[in-house]
């Protein structure tokens, strides 16, 4: 399913982020901060 996205690729690529966002928020770290560190890793 791709909620609304023409692109499967889209719709993985922002399931991988809300994974990255949801798994900071619940351990208590900045979701900007982790993304960021996600990204330059």
């Amino acid at each position: 399913m791709t909620k609304g996205y023409r692109a499967m690729w889209a719709a993985e690529g922002e399931a991988a982020i809300r994974t990255v966002v949801d798994t900071a928020r619940l351990t208590g770290c900045s979701p900007c901060g982790t993304i960021l560190k996600t990204v330059g890793a």
